[in-house]
């Protein structure tokens, strides 16, 4: 471990450096590689298993308390090309739920899969607005109309660039400030949560915790929600924190349909589920939520509880692994704009969750082993 204590990270350097690296899910290696070369500098238990997850581990030699593991996926929405017209367009289809409605118009990078080719830029087509029905305004497009045009003139000519079927595409880097405290960028779902892991990684290596506690940085949470397993199955922890973006609806268009804003802190998870049939979801473990919130109360954080239909995350089956299941809660920073290519957070909902986060594995242990016990 080589921490070098007159330096402190910063959240906002974090989140310009974290959103600058693409990652479609099940492509995340240079997410995790740039990641594990941070945590290397805070602790010498860190690992990186075949699909991409990086796990740091603080408290690592004392196996007879309780294993606190937090987490926060790295990948992020985007396409996937299924198709090249011979006149040089791509035709895509979606991965992890981008949003359709507002993809139009908006720049790409396209990954060839040979990394000997150098990244292509794009733009999602759209129909000149000179030429749209009144049906064309009113109707969201078929995901299957979007195009990118990356400037070629044949498949020949995309195909010289290392661009075909399978090649994976992302929106273009974007981060900038918004206002005093706000930011805005593409994939803040979820590398604010990444560097807000970032942060109590550093904390965790100047202060050692009562429990051992991991974190982890996992893979394919867009895909299909179960790219952490393999952590867990290895880990073992008696507990589990997921960390993600809650949906804010702060917005005219959302008129709070549910009780989450921008700039009033972390949201503490009662209730997610998919809300299309019993497909998946978390209810957090009750007591567990419980001494979040108390945490909260305590040292003067606020937050907001959060219950929400069509919202699922890392937590919606870790809580059932196990012979035991595992007890499980999940934390979230407010998010504008979900899933587009640009979103809204608040540097201080995040700054927040870090001091959260902070009081959590800083717990005495007879907490934890009070909940172990039924207590």
């Amino acid at each position: 471990m080589n921490c070098d204590p007159s330096k402190r990270r910063n959240l906002e350097n974090d989140l310009e450096m974290l959103t600058g690296v693409s990652a479609l899910s099940g492509y995340e290696e240079f997410i995790s590689k740039r990641i594990l070369d941070v945590l290397k500098l805070y602790t010498d238990d860190t690992h990186m298993d075949y699909s991409g997850n990086v796990t740091a581990t603080f408290n690592a030699n004392d196996a007879d308390v309780p294993h606190l593991l937090i987490l926060a996926h790295t990948d992020e929405v985007g396409f996937i090309v299924r198709k090249v017209s011979d006149d040089g367009f791509l035709f895509i289809e979606r991965s992890g739920g981008p949003s359709i409605e507002t993809a139009r118009a908006q720049a790409v990078e396209i990954w060839p899969d040979d990394g000997r080719y150098p990244v292509v830029s794009g733009i999602v087509g759209t129909k000149a607005h000179h030429f749209l029905s009144d049906q064309d305004k009113r109707v969201v497009p078929d995901k299957h109309e979007l195009y990118i045009d990356i400037g070629a003139e044949s498949r020949d000519e995309v195909l010289s660039l290392g661009i075909d079927i399978g090649s994976r595409v992302t929106f273009k880097p974007n981060f900038q400030k918004l206002g005093k405290y706000r930011v805005m960028s593409k994939t803040l779902d979820n590398r604010a949560a990444c560097a807000v892991l970032l942060n109590l990684a550093e904390y965790l290596s100047r202060n050692k915790p009562s429990i051992r506690v991991s974190l982890a940085f996992t893979v394919q949470e867009e895909f299909n929600l179960r790219g952490s397993l393999p952590v867990q199955q290895r880990l073992v922890p008696d507990f589990v924190v997921s960390v993600d973006a809650s949906v804010a609806c702060d917005t005219p268009d959302l008129n709070q349909l549910y009780e989450i804003s921008l700039g009033k802190g972390p949201a503490v998870s009662y209730y997610n589920t998919y809300g299309k049939g019993p497909a998946g979801g978390m209810i957090a473990n009750p007591p567990f939520r419980r001494i979040i919130e108390r945490l909260c109360r305590e040292n003067g954080i606020s937050y907001q509880k959060e219950v929400v239909a069509g919202v699922l995350s890392d937590a919606s089956f870790m809580q059932m692994v196990g012979e035991n299941g595992t007890i499980t809660a999940h934390v979230g920073f407010p998010l504008r704009y979900a899933h587009a290519a640009t979103e809204v957070a608040d540097l201080r909902d995040l700054s927040q969750l870090v001091q959260l986060l902070i009081t959590l594995s800083s717990e005495d242990k007879e907490s934890f082993e009070n909940l172990l016990k039924g207590k």
